[in-house]
């Protein structure tokens, strides 16, 4: 999907655009297909979908988890609410990591960290000792909660910004696929 998201010469902008504007007269008009069955839409939703089916799908898994390894339930709330916590304290500043880096590489950013989070928390069954392990399980869900929250804003700030026509549509259907 990010070959041919990248292979667009239309849709490179989109992605890669990293150019603070002063002014709105300043800023380019790129062209975009303004029809929501376009192949730049549709992937953005399929990584939407990636993404929290990567967050649901631990849900009914973890706890039981956690719970062979004899860890009260106060501890296996904060290991949840910590990717809560993590994403909306990276969604305050991911405008200025999409400045700095451009909305691609926020997106690839957002889905290294988020994998990378969830690898971590899936090593994490080999650990026998409960403090490292709710440690371990903490840093996983934090790292998965940034990455989830980079790739959420990216895709939204896309549809805001260069779906204009189709604005409230476009972002009913990124909100219904998160």
């Amino acid at each position: 999907m990010l070959v041919a998201l990248a292979a667009d010469k239309r849709a490179r902008p989109l992605i890669e655009d990293s150019i603070e504007y002063e002014s709105v007269e300043e800023q380019p008009t790129y062209y975009v297909d303004q029809n929501l069955n376009s192949w730049l839409y549709i992937t953005l939703i399929a990584f939407q979908i990636l993404s929290q089916t990567g967050c649901d799908l631990i849900f009914p898994f973890l706890p039981v988890e956690i719970e062979k390894k004899g860890i009260g339930i106060q501890a296996t709330a904060f290991i949840f609410v910590t990717y809560n916590v993590s994403a909306i304290a990276v969604s305050a500043f991911t405008d200025q990591i999409m400045g700095k880096i451009g909305r691609r590489n926020t997106l690839l950013f957002g889905m290294f960290s988020e994998g990378a989070g969830y690898i971590l928390l899936g090593f994490n069954q080999y650990i026998d000792n409960k403090p490292t392990y709710i440690g371990l399980a903490i840093v996983a869900r934090i790292i998965s909660g940034f990455g989830g929250s980079c790739i959420m804003t990216t895709i939204y700030s896309i549809v805001l910004n260069f779906y204009i026509v189709n604005q409230a549509r476009a972002l009913a259907f990124s909100e219904t696929a998160w």
